[in-house]
């Protein structure tokens, strides 16, 4: 597990290189950045959660989305994923709170505590699950739960991350938690996966589509990430204590606080009892989305954010770069001991 957990977050870090390159060479522009970011959010973010809902099994083409939509099983376990991303989260912040409360820079402090509590779901998620599940059974269970725990990221980080930037509840926007491209998307993929439309039957090159534009999310957005680091002094980014604590808090602290919240839940049945066919196929696969998208390193809406709501920029890419470079040895080691921990 600690191989293939390590393999897919590096080969994700990797991604980043191109556009690190041809920054340094002044081949790409830096105004060109905004035009990416909202091809990955219009385009492709949306494409990659929706084919999560018509996951079909590599070698068996035709087949229809898998797992069965009419499981009362499946509908749990989403319920489930819903519920205690949105929960944890909600109690995380307070937690992260505490450890900025007497920071004397309030500007840099709300901007390590954003970055410490929002990982980079939206962006990598569902590309890291597919990988480090691949060819497990559990793996269209989890992607839906993945695409689901995006949801609640995106609900989250327009509430509760906008207030977290500002310091100003009146900046706070409910509206945004459902108008956004990440979730709106699901007014079209949940309908036609529970009643089980088969996209290749009503436009055959529809699954290819969404394929090609889904696949283009991790290494569109880590290109970005290269593009943004090419222009920062390595110096600045692991200079920083502040950056140090925002990376400790999202890469390890986040992640065991999270099993440690599931634990007396999986204790008293919620997720199934170990061994039977519901935590086999369903209730195993929550729990393992909810810990390894916890540990993703922050978010790059961290980065985002401050450039909409004028929060602390510098900060901000100091938090992001160094929790996704440090992501590299920090996510396996942090996965692979929780998930042995799991019966």
């Amino acid at each position: 597990m600690f191989l293939n957990v390590f393999y897919s977050i590096v080969a994700l870090v990797a991604l980043l290189v191109p556009g690190f390159v041809l920054r340094k060479l002044k081949m790409i522009y830096k105004v060109s950045v905004g035009s990416m970011v909202n091809i990955l959010l219009y385009v492709c973010q949306p494409a990659l959660i929706m084919k999560a809902f018509f996951y079909i099994p590599e070698g068996i083409p035709g087949k229809p989305a898998s797992p069965d939509p009419r499981s009362p099983d499946l509908l749990a376990g989403m319920g489930w994923t819903f519920l205690f991303s949105v929960a944890a989260g909600v109690i995380f912040f307070f937690l992260v709170k505490l450890c900025y409360l007497k920071n004397k820079k309030p500007d840099a402090a709300r901007v390590y505590t954003f970055g410490a509590l929002f990982g980079n779901v939206g962006f990598i998620g569902i590309p890291f699950i597919e990988s480090v599940l691949k060819g497990q059974p559990s793996l269209p269970c989890a992607l839906i739960y993945a695409a689901v725990f995006n949801v609640s990221f995106n609900v989250l980080v327009w509430t509760l991350g906008v207030y977290v930037i500002t310091g100003d509840i009146k900046t706070m926007r409910p509206a945004k938690a459902v108008l956004n491209p990440s979730v709106s998307v699901l007014i079209v993929a949940l309908p036609l996966f529970f009643l089980q439309v088969h996209l290749e039957a009503v436009f055959s090159p529809a699954v290819r589509i969404l394929t090609l534009l889904g696949e283009m999310t991790a290494p569109l957005s880590m290109f970005i990430v290269g593009i943004r680091l090419a222009d920062l002094k390595f110096r600045e980014i692991f200079s920083d204590r502040n950056a140090y604590l925002c990376s400790g808090l999202k890469l390890v602290a986040t992640p065991l606080a999270m099993f440690l919240f599931l634990w007396p839940f999986r204790a008293l049945g919620v997720f199934g009892a170990p061994g039977s066919d519901f935590y086999e196929n369903f209730g195993r696969a929550a729990i393992l989305v909810l810990l390894a998208l916890s540990a993703l390193p922050s978010a790059a809406s961290t980065i985002a954010f401050c450039e909409k709501y004028e929060g602390d920029y510098n900060s901000a890419v100091k938090g992001f770069m160094n929790s996704t470079l440090l992501s590299v040895a920090a996510v396996p080691l942090v996965l692979t001991l929780l998930f042995f921990l799991l019966p």
